[in-house]
């Protein structure tokens, strides 16, 4: 029994009429390549070109589909060069297989052979490359090996037009009416995207729509056997009943509930039709995925009612039919337009496609949203990182608008609420991200719920940029939530990043303290917190400043902290960090890992220190045996809640006294050296106290030592600070704060 071929499409010429390059290009190769035989060439009305030839296909001893050693193929070649040649089957009995195109008609089948644009490969093409890619594409097809075990599923229709689905669709559809309520927007270039909304999103006096969308479900399919494009209901009808679905069917009993649905005006809406159909990677496999196809009937529901024979018209009246409808009708006059599904972008996808592998499912609160809060936040909710609770009590104006997430329709409009309306539209999750305008420091009626949000939380990122809200955050607020603080620093130059663990051994006011002891071990950031510029006015009143930043510089630093902020939560330690841009756009981050804190309580006072202090202490102590020595301690007194923070000393000046039984604290150098402190640390760190050793083990007090306490309690007492002192013993020290006992 001989083979049958399809006739190849335009009236033949002679191959040197051929005018397209590309073909005649072809033509040459075949004629000159072995494996290849050349039969005719032809001419489309349009100019298109066709060469029709013969290859010769390895395929094996044993094939999974019906490819033969030698398969007659057709090359079409666009005059307008605008498009990938088309590459036809030519046997009629050709199997359908995957990795085809779809074409209004099934045969001949058109061998799909790239998955990149046109035009990205135009400027590399090659027609040797081509041919040989039909000859590959034939030869894995035959072995079933074209399309990997591990390779995505392949879409059974595809379409231009775009249908935007919620994420989850399946598990929040109304069960009763099974539909979407569709609106459609139209772009400058005239491509149509359809969006679709749950009926009860949908006000109502905004329910009489122009278009509804319903579902319908499938048995599973072998993923890429659809080969021919449906032109119209029944068509579509006949390729579901392929999988066993009764798609008519399923239409005259819907058609009806809808139209005894007295609250919805439905009757005049188009219809487009979603169908869900379960995919296999071989017949008799499980499924391995859904796919949706979604068909725009642009008829309306009464008229596609008419045509499937359940409704009629009757004295300008709808009559039913429905008990007994007409079978001869069956849709073939009811056009469909296949549209491509899409899903809106949950937290899941959108961790998915920013490349984190593992998403982070976390409640944060991030108080404070201006220029860099405000693009940190954006960003990681882009990333679908987290759900979100956006404190701040501002409100966008004119000069916010230059270095802000928002922009100017926000103006006069609270941060916080409209970054918080912005980030909903990001992500279709529902109360993924909620808002609190308030003052953290001052909430009035709101603090019931601030202070519930900040119990709920995981994680709480501190980006005010004011030290009295981040030390309210790290010391006042009362949760077992982890703190993280994001800062610019003056220049806008460096942004810092302190990372509490996730057990807050390492709390995020003393890891302030670290960063100060950071600047000034640094030379390179002993410029990082000055300012030399003037801040800029713009209003009357005498906090109405700001200051010089270039968007630019927050958009990068932003950036930074959002990947900082993910790269602690894969930690569970503690992390202080200083990323230094420069002009050239190079970054380099400074890190610094924090040493452990510890705590003492003396009456209403509380210490805090911290082992690196200790050592450096005790390393000092050694080196003056068998003198004794000591120095000035640094830190910072918080009056307002009796801490004391020391985390730094300055050491011996030269003209101390140091004896094995006395030290004499000189000071020659020593307020230069305060003064250059405060000047690397913004004024943050200062002198609290004295420190000095004891050559043997004991730590107790000499008669000098309380003369010398009770000169630093009168001097002290003038500023309103508690005096401090530490005695350095052999293996162990001690702390006098307030009172020498």
């Amino acid at each position: 029994m001989g083979t049958n071929f399809i006739q190849a499409p335009g009236e033949k010429i002679v191959a040197v009429d051929l005018v397209i390059e590309k073909a005649r290009e072809a033509v040459r190769l075949i004629e000159k390549l072995p494996f290849f035989t050349l039969l005719f060439v032809n001419r489309l009305e349009n100019g298109d070109e066709v060469v029709t030839f013969e290859a010769d296909i390895e395929v094996g001893q044993r094939t999974i589909h019906d490819v033969r050693p030698v398969e007659r193929l057709a090359i079409i070649f666009p005059f307008t060069d605008d498009a990938f040649p088309e590459v036809l089957a030519l046997r009629d009995d050709f199997p359908k297989v995957p990795h085809m195109n779809l074409r209004l008609q099934e045969k001949p089948r058109s061998l799909c052979l790239y998955d990149i644009k046109y035009s990205e490969s135009k400027l590399r093409w090659s027609t040797v490359e081509f041919i040989e890619r039909i000859r590959q594409w034939l030869s894995l097809t035959a072995k079933g090996e074209l399309h990997a075990v591990d390779q995505p599923l392949e879409p059974l229709i595809s379409s231009p037009f775009y249908l935007v689905l919620p994420h989850n669709l399946f598990q929040t559809l109304d069960e009763k009416r099974n539909l979407l309520l569709v609106r459609r927007v139209e772009s400058g270039d005239e491509k149509i995207t359809f969006i679709a909304h749950r009926f009860e999103e949908t006000p109502a006096f905004k329910r009489e729509v122009p278009y509804v969308a319903a579902l319908v479900s499938t048995p599973p399919l072998v993923h890429g056997v659809i080969n021919n494009q449906p032109q119209n209901l029944l068509e579509l009808h006949e390729i579901l009943s392929l999988a066993g679905t009764d798609l008519l069917g399923i239409l005259r009993k819907m058609l009806p509930d809808l139209k005894n649905d007295s609250s919805w005006k439905l009757l005049k809406a188009n219809l487009i039709l979603i169908v869900k159909i379960p995919k296999l990677r071989t017949q008799g496999a499980e499924p391995e995925a859904n796919e949706l196809w979604a068909f725009l009937m642009p008829h309306p529901l009464d008229n596609i009612g008419i045509d499937i024979g359940i409704w009629r018209m009757f004295e300008n009246n709808l009559a039913s039919m429905e008990i007994d409808p007409d079978l001869t009708k069956n849709g073939s006059n009811i056009s469909i337009i296949p549209v491509n599904p899409l899903k809106t972008l949950s937290r899941e996808t959108a961790s998915i496609i920013s490349g984190l592998p593992n998403q982070i499912d976390k409640k944060f609160l991030i108080s404070g949203v201006g220029a860099l809060g405000s693009q940190l936040l954006m960003h990681l909710v882009r990333m679908g990182v987290g759900s979100w609770v956006v404190v701040d009590d501002d409100c966008l104006l004119p000069h916010n608008v230059s270095r802000h997430a928002l922009d100017g329709r926000f103006i006069g409009t609270s941060k916080a609420e409209a970054l918080s309306e912005i980030a909903t539209y990001c992500l279709d999750e529902k109360d993924n991200i909620r808002f609190i305008t308030a003052d953290i420091l001052s909430p009035g009626k709101e603090k019931e719920a601030l202070e519930t949000a900040f119990k709920g939380a995981d994680i709480i990122i501190d980006a005010t940029t004011s030290i009295p809200a981040a030390r309210h955050i790290a010391c006042d607020v009362d949760s077992d939530a982890r703190r993280i603080s994001v800062f610019l620093n003056p220049f806008g130059t460096d942004t810092v990043m302190l990372s509490e663990d996730t057990a807050r051994k390492f709390p995020l006011d003393f890891l302030e303290m670290q960063y100060y002891r950071f600047l000034l071990d640094t030379p390179a950031l002993h410029n990082h917190l000055q300012r030399h510029d003037s801040p800029i006015r713009y209003g009357r009143s005498c906090r109405d400043i700001s200051f010089v930043l270039a968007q630019e510089m927050v958009g990068l630093h932003s950036a930074i902290c959002a990947r900082g902020i993910r790269k602690a939560l894969e930690s569970t330690n503690a992390g202080i960090g200083v990323w230094r841009s420069s002009d050239d756009g190079s970054v380099v981050k400074y890190s610094y890992e924090p040493h452990e804190v510890f705590r003492q309580t003396f009456g209403d006072w509380t210490l805090l220190y911290d082992s690196a202090l200790i050592a450096k202490i005790m390393s000092a102590r050694r080196n003056k045996l068998p003198n004794e020595t000591g120095g000035i301690l640094l830190g910072m007194f918080d009056i307002q809640r009796k801490n004391v923070y020391v985390v730094d000393t300055l050491l011996s000046p030269p003209d101390s006294e140091e004896w094995p039984t006395v030290y004499i604290r000189g000071c020659t150098g020593l307020k230069a050296e305060v003064d250059k402190i405060k000047n690397i640390t913004m004024g943050m760190l200062d002198y609290v106290g004295e420190w000095h050793s004891h050559p043997g083990y004991g730590t107790r007090p000499s008669g000098d030592d309380f003369l010398a306490f009770e000169w630093l309690v009168e001097m002290m007492d003038v500023c309103g600070q508690p005096a401090l002192m530490l005695i350095a013993g052999e293996k162990n020290h001690s702390w006098y704060l307030g009172k020498m006992i």
